[in-house]
């Protein structure tokens, strides 16, 4: 099929020489290899610093499921990341492409482009995970007992079936960009989806756009169930605060926001941080696939810019509500020497948040933003069962921080 593929792209010899050495060709080309290539690297990076974290919280934080689905995110994902930062090196070398490989090369870069998918699988099934914990209550071990192979299952099995397909059939080839389901060139511009020009690989096209498609809505609706049932909490353990009298509304604005208001609120960014993430780094090929297919080089860039970023926004989702609790509670510390800190420390942060002395020190806004969204099930139930200390009405203050009774 690739070999198939160069012989019948739409342009002669003396067209390609043409093509390639006009002066725009070349700068778009050279601008696409290395911007691909810095953002490779900042996922790289980015999983990379994912997998540390979690290798040195030791076996405490690794028994946690949420965690070595993220696990497996992150090794998926630094293949992938790799693949692609490659860019259009592993392209075979012929008379219409910008490649200096050949069809092994290509093949092997194809193959981990469309195993790469399995990550989207992963994040889908990390969102079913919190939703069974947060939304349904499911214990953690029972989704470890019950699940977890079949979550693991279903996020990698079929995305390596259709790489190992792909692979084996060569149908991975390309001329200007990533080796992946080789598409014949188009005369003239051209709009909508086309299978056909896919040739063989039509179908993994087609199953790969419904299994991003399936993923993203999985993603969508477990994190609007979690933030939906976590302000259902917020309001419901609002309305068994205490109410000052009549003479004391005019302290009414003084008012602190409870514990789960602020899970509400940190769960809420969360998740449009990671769906945003998400949405950037595949629509831009979404639109050269089903939108518009001829030659653009805005698409051409943005798509070799933001196609191999999943892992580093899997960072930024990660390492955010622990960026932010360490600031709250050294503040003299610049951002920088804060990142360092919250990345070098092998301490285990879900070990020392279960011990009662630690709760008693941490503070609730700290106590919430500890964890990114699919950690956050059992600071909830904690929360949820802490009895507030009140004067006049109000959340009694102690050290500038709101604290509740490791007690109860």
């Amino acid at each position: 099929m690739g070999q198939n593929a160069a012989n019948d792209n739409n342009f002669d010899g003396k067209q390609c020489d043409d093509y390639f050495l006009d002066h725009g060709v070349r700068v778009v080309l050279i601008a696409f290899i290395c911007l691909n290539a810095i953002s490779a690297l900042l996922s790289v990076l980015g999983s990379s610093t994912i997998i540390y974290m979690l290798w040195s919280g030791g076996r405490e934080r690794l028994h946690r499921v949420q965690n070595r689905l993220l696990f497996c995110v992150s090794i998926i994902d630094i293949f992938n990341s790799t693949a692609l930062g490659f860019s259009v090196l592993p392209i075979p070398k012929a008379t219409c492409s910008f490649g200096f490989g050949n069809i092994t090369t290509c093949t092997v870069q194809g193959f981990f482009i469309q195993l790469g998918f399995a990550v989207p699988g992963y994040m889908a099934m990390l969102s079913v995970s919190c939703f069974l914990s947060i939304v349904l209550r499911v214990p953690e071990s029972t989704i470890a007992r019950r699940y977890e192979v079949l979550m693991h299952a279903i996020a990698l099995l079929p995305m390596l079936t259709v790489a190992m397909f792909g692979a084996a059939n060569r149908v991975y080839y390309s001329e200007t960009g990533h080796c992946w389901v080789e598409e014949k060139r188009c005369k003239e511009d051209c709009e909508g989806l086309d299978l056909k020009g896919f040739g063989d690989g039509g179908w993994i096209v087609l199953f790969s756009i419904i299994w991003i498609l399936l993923t993203t809505g999985i993603i969508f609706f477990s994190m609007l169930g979690i933030y939906l049932q976590i302000r259902k909490r917020a309001v419901r353990m609002r309305a068994h605060e205490f109410k000052p009298q009549k003479s004391q509304k005019k302290f009414k604005r003084q008012r602190q926001p409870s514990a789960i208001e602020i899970s509400a609120g940190e769960s809420g960014k969360q998740a449009m941080l990671y769906i945003c993430g998400y949405t950037l780094t595949y629509i831009w090929s979404g639109i050269h696939l089903c939108v518009y297919r001829g030659r653009s080089d805005v698409l051409y860039i943005l798509t070799g810019v933001f196609l191999p970023l999943q892992g580093f926004w899997n960072f930024v989702v990660y390492i955010r509500p622990r960026f932010i609790a360490f600031r709250r509670e050294n503040y003299g510390l610049s951002k920088y020497s804060a990142l360092k800190a919250v990345i070098c420390t092998a301490t285990n942060d879900e070990k020392s948040i279960r011990s009662p002395r630690m709760r008693r020190r941490l503070t609730f806004n700290q106590y919430q933003v500890c964890y990114p969204t699919h950690q956050l099930a059992s600071t909830i139930e904690g929360v949820e069962h802490v009895h507030y200390s009140t004067t006049n009405g109000f959340v009694k203050k102690d050290d500038g921080g709101i604290h509740g009774d490791s007690s109860s």
